[in-house]
């Protein structure tokens, strides 16, 4: 009977870590999650029902508004914020952005609204983090909108490289959905007084929508 009852307990507390991102003390990412998490629980202070799980290596922190155009009915939105490791390459990047042998992280946070939309209150953000003694501070966040020159999104970061930023975005043809943009163009953005700035951008190519793959 104990020996069962151990085995309840174990599994007891398994079930209430499943949600925590494994920790390892030396490394130099280990607080960057919780600082983007406390910006947005910051941003948001009125909204209520903060959730966060763990899926394929992104923390989504979900979370409700009251809307004012239905006061029946709250917002949902959801924010997804990469787990620093090998698999999400294209959410995260490292380099000096000012040429002070210091070196920067920039992280490319994505966001969800109602029913798949990208459009709401700050679609995808990028947060810029400085190292100091091995570990990395929040000093300025963006939106990306703010960043392509158009409306769209941020998808991928590419490379930082003299300061600049490329990334992949997409905007929206004529016949998109509000949900699935699919004009893809690679943006460029130059840090200066720890923000990025819009340079230029180039046209990759159109991809399909989502509804006509299936």
């Amino acid at each position: 009977m104990r020996f069962l009852f151990t085995l309840l307990f174990i599994s007891f507390l398994v079930s209430c870590n499943s949600n925590q991102v494994p920790i390892n003390q030396n490394d130099p990412y280990i607080d960057v999650v919780s600082q983007i998490e406390t910006f947005y629980k910051t941003k948001y202070s009125n909204a209520y029902n903060f959730k966060k799980s763990i899926v394929e290596n992104v923390v989504e922190l979900s979370f409700e508004l009251k809307d004012k155009n239905n006061i029946y009915e709250p917002s949902h939105f959801t924010k997804y914020i990469p787990v620093l490791n090998a698999s999400n390459s294209g959410s995260f990047l490292v380099g000096d952005l000012n040429g002070d042998k210091v070196k920067e992280l920039v992280v490319l946070v994505g966001s969800e609204g109602e029913n798949g939309s990208v459009v709401n209150p700050d679609p995808n953000y990028l947060f810029i983090f400085s190292e100091t003694n091995s570990k990395f501070g929040l000093i300025e966040s963006q939106n990306s909108e703010s960043l392509i020159n158009g409306a769209g999104r941020y998808s991928e970061l590419k490379e930082i490289n003299n300061s600049h930023l490329t990334a992949s975005a997409f905007f929206y043809a004529d016949d998109d959905s509000e949900s699935n943009p699919t004009k893809e163009y690679l943006v460029k953005a130059k840090f200066i007084d720890n923000k990025f700035k819009f340079v230029s951008k180039k046209f990759i190519k159109k991809h399909k929508a989502a509804w006509e793959n299936e």
